[in-house]
């Protein structure tokens, strides 16, 4: 079951008001762009004051449409819908998805399964405690044990912890001429390696497929990957500035001194998220995401 074909309708969706999140949906939009997704099935769901503004000032194409997020069932409801896939970015917490207002689990499986037409749904969580969503029963059966439409996955990019954004620079991804979208920025790094499979898929598992699980395997090893390597940088830097203030500290007793240990300090507190964070993906109903195809 293919999701870049015309009866599949793609939404981002992003409950914050910083403009980092724009970046990560501006680049999973030039991604679709880039595999011929006609830009009439591709939504924006942003909290954004003067949400279009900035989207115009991002170079979104004129043609995806911006809404807000208490709007996504509303819009949803409206359309005739056979698949959607829904990518989270943005804040996440206790009770799901950092919105106006909040976005929760259930509420937001309810609505998937509202709408009348829908075959099959694939949400993408990227915000942190993702984890939250975890374990839902995201599949309905009737009296004799007969699975209902639509069925319906989760992947998330974290478990009930942080999601982790570094600024990027993709100039060496072989794909990043030709999606035409900004090189450096920071982003949210499970969506990242998610939206360069759906731009260029790889078959991992060597099933001649290009599968939404294979997507999933990247986009976790890929994740975990670049935050080892941030983790040892962070760590590089730190040790070289409590180097630096002990050698000024034994040759003179001086201002600097202080401030090279403030640096010091500061350089942990800096990188203690990255540090500090595992960050562990999970799926829901994977077998459904081997058959969904990219």
């Amino acid at each position: 079951m293919k999701l870049l074909d015309s009866d599949t309708t793609w939404i981002f969706l992003s409950g914050s008001d910083e403009d980092r999140f724009l970046s990560d949906m501006l680049f999973g939009v030039k991604c679709l762009l880039h595999r011929k997704v006609p830009e009439v099935n591709i939504l924006l769901f942003i909290d954004q004051p003067s949400g279009s503004n900035f989207v115009s000032a991002y170079g979104f194409p004129s043609g995806v449409e911006i809404f807000l997020t208490k709007e996504l069932k509303q819009q949803l409801s409206a359309r005739n819908i056979k698949k959607i896939v829904i990518v989270v970015t943005g804040h996440g917490g206790l009770r799901g998805i950092s919105a106006s207002p909040d976005i929760q689990p259930y509420p937001l499986l309810a609505t998937i399964k509202s709408l009348s037409n829908i075959e099959v749904a694939l949400v993408v969580l990227g915000q942190c405690y993702a984890g939250t969503f975890n374990f839902l029963e995201a599949r309905s059966q009737d009296s004799t044990g007969q699975i209902l439409p639509p069925e319906v996955c989760f992947l998330g990019a974290t478990d009930l912890t942080y999601s982790v954004s570094i600024t990027v620079d993709i100039s060496s991804q072989p794909i990043a001429a030709q999606i035409n979208s900004p090189l450096q920025w920071n982003a949210n790094l499970f969506l990242l390696f998610f939206m360069l499979q759906v731009a260029d898929p790889i078959d991992y598992d060597g099933d001649n497929r290009f599968s939404v699980l294979d997507a999933y395997k990247a986009s976790g090893i890929g994740t975990n990957a670049e935050l080892l390597q941030v983790k040892r940088n962070a760590l590089l830097s730190f040790q070289q500035s409590v180097v630096d203030s002990t050698v000024s500290r034994i040759i003179q007793q001086t201002s600097v001194t202080q401030q090279l240990l403030q640096k010091a300090q500061q350089d942990l507190i800096t990188a203690s998220n990255a540090i500090l964070t595992n960050q562990s993906p999970w799926i829901l109903h994977a077998n459904l995401a081997r058959k969904l195809e990219l």
